[in-house]
């Protein structure tokens, strides 16, 4: 028996891909994604590594070079004849090493992550590969930096007769867990915003420069004028920063509760923002690319 085609039946046309829309589930369903997958980060992350470091002298010794220079400089030619963190003996070297160690790892995840998208589109457009790996991927790395360079901080402060609470030093090291978190925050809205508009990923590093001087890594938060002191403690890089020298030098805190309570709530806020963000332009990452 013949089948009747109707006159008027043409091709199929397919669907329209699907508009993004939030579940309750879809971050638990990332998360999955992201476990099932963490061999695939493992590699990023070491492709990262291999990029930066491929073909220097030096390699890795990059990680603790850069925060030592910036260190070495601003305490000898700045702060030299200062007791700029009040300390009752050593050298202001320490707590500016700590300093930029903890600002260093803020603007290289920001800095990376924003077009680490871009930089993997040869991977991304030709096999499937969860959105979330590369943008991570530039965060982890920077953690592993940030931890091997302040691994070597009590050597600098035994150099330098600067007294050094043990505890205080692993309390130190244990606030890049919550700042690691922020920091993919902004990195997840930085990438999402240079996906749509690609002129800003030469914004990015300016703008990056320009928060370094809000984030406390340079002086202490006693040097700035009380208009500007409050918001720089809006920052939760600051408050990472001005935590760990309190922590591990007994240099003075300018934190209080309600610093700590305004810091919490915008940390969360920029944490839900950048996955909203992310999550809302990864569906249209063809598009975009």
């Amino acid at each position: 028996m013949e089948t009747q085609v109707h006159p008027d039946a043409g091709p199929r046309t397919p669907p329209a891909p699907p508009v993004y829309s939030w579940r309750p589930g879809q971050r638990q369903h990332d998360l999955r994604e992201l476990w099932e997958n963490r061999e695939l980060l493992y590699f990023f992350v070491w492709k990262e590594y291999s990029v930066r470091y491929k073909q220097t002298a030096i390699g890795a010794v990059w990680v603790v070079l850069q925060p030592f220079a910036f260190a070495l400089m601003f305490s000898s030619v700045i702060l030299s004849k200062s007791k700029a963190f009040s300390l009752s003996k050593g050298s202001n070297f320490p707590p500016l090493y700590l300093g930029m160690c903890f600002w260093l790892m803020v603007s290289s995840a920001m800095i990376m992550g924003s077009t680490a998208l871009l930089n993997n589109f040869s991977v991304l457009s030709k096999v499937y590969v969860p959105r979330h790996i590369p943008v991570l991927a530039s965060t982890i790395l920077s953690v592993v930096d940030f931890l091997y360079a302040i691994a070597l901080l009590p050597f600098f402060c035994l150099l330098t007769g600067t007294p050094l609470s043990a505890v205080g030093f692993l309390e130190c090291a244990l606030m890049v867990i919550p700042l690691a978190l922020v920091t993919h925050g902004l990195v997840m809205l930085l990438g999402s915003a240079v996906l749509r508009f690609r002129d800003l990923r030469f914004v990015v590093p300016y703008g990056v420069n320009l928060l370094f001087f809000f984030s406390s890594a340079l002086f202490p938060l006693s040097y700035y004028a009380p208009r500007w002191r409050h918001l720089v403690l809006t920052n939760p890089i600051a408050i990472a920063i001005d935590f760990g020298r309190h922590q591990a030098f007994g240099v003075p805190s300018a934190l209080t509760s309600q610093t700590n309570r305004n810091a919490l709530i915008g940390s969360i806020v920029v944490m839900i923002l950048g996955g909203l963000s992310f999550n809302r332009t990864k569906s249209r990452l063809v598009e975009q690319l």
